[in-house]
């Protein structure tokens, strides 16, 4: 009976392993970036439907102070004495607020002491930038 030579060795099946390997080493990094990436956009994006959220809040309730606190891995939306919403920071990124920790509007939709706030991500560097009247606060990359 003769041997059948259809199959492969070890050291072929090896030899192509060691290749997958390289390309999945030399692609795994830049997807972990761009997957960093995206989670500090969405990260952003929420925020800034929560600010909406609370300004629109404001005007609604005269009595009842809606605002967003910030701490040092999250922040959160309090309306009244009670805690709605608790919003984790993506890994890597950290706020620096110097001074107050909230941002709370008037029942005109008017920020409370308008500021600047710095945003420290992986790769950049961000500013929520509250300006003076009613206007919606907006992002700017540094």
């Amino acid at each position: 009976m003769p041997l059948s030579k259809n199959g492969f060795t070890l050291i072929e099946v090896l030899f192509s392993l060691a290749i997958l390997m390289v390309i999945i080493t030399f692609f795994a990094p830049s997807q972990m970036t761009q997957l960093n990436q995206l989670k500090e956009k969405q990260f952003f994006e929420l925020l800034k439907y929560d600010v909406l959220y609370i300004q629109s809040r404001a005007r609604m309730y005269e009595n009842e102070r809606v605002l967003i606190r910030f701490y040092a891995d999250e922040y959160r939306i309090i309306e009244g004495l009670n805690t709605n919403e608790v919003r984790p920071y993506p890994a890597g990124l950290s706020i620096d607020t110097f001074g107050k920790r909230e941002i709370y509007f008037n029942s005109n939709g008017t920020v409370i002491q308008p500021r600047t706030i710095s945003v420290y991500g992986i790769n950049k560097t961000y500013q929520l930038i509250f300006p003076l009247g009613k206007g919606r606060f907006y992002i700017a990359e540094i």
